[in-house]
């Protein structure tokens, strides 16, 4: 079984040793084993894992839901489904707040008056705050999963 050191892992993915070295510490990705010098040794599986998590993480999961998903060897195609449906929903929405946005925005302007930047910015922070409410949700879903 091939076995790599934290840098050569590194290079092979494109993960960096300190992203590793985070993810060891949060107990996210351990190596299996540690060199006569005490260096991380990664195995096959380790790096299968890794490929997992960096699929994961490109699907929008938080670290926090990914270390879930992987301890707790949850429904997978029910995580992703949930996920992607998230994500359709997420867009959805942020596609009609620019759009209402920049419409508004480009009425002021074409009628001379001012832009309210602040009204807008006031839009954006609630926006911002009903998206961090809808990750903590999602959080709970997830540790309901497991």
């Amino acid at each position: 079984m091939r076995t790599w050191y934290v840098k050569k892992l590194s290079k092979l993915t494109n993960i960096s040793v300190r992203t590793l070295h985070y993810y060891d510490k949060i107990n996210l990705l351990k190596p299996s084993a540690r060199g006569p010098n005490g260096y991380r040794l990664y195995s096959e599986d380790d790096l299968l894992n890794l490929e997992q998590i960096i699929a994961l993480k490109f699907f929008g999961f938080t670290l926090a839901q990914i270390r879930m998903i992987i301890q707790s060897k949850a429904d997978t195609l029910k995580l992703l489904r949930s996920q992607l449906n998230l994500i359709q929903e997420e867009i959805s929405y942020l596609e009609n707040a620019q759009r209402k946005l920049l419409t508004s925005t480009i009425s002021e302007l074409e009628s001379k008056k001012n832009v309210d930047w602040h009204g807008i910015v006031e839009l954006i922070e609630a926006y911002a705050q009903a998206n961090e409410l809808k990750r903590q949700q999602t959080t709970e879903f997830f540790e309901n999963q497991s």
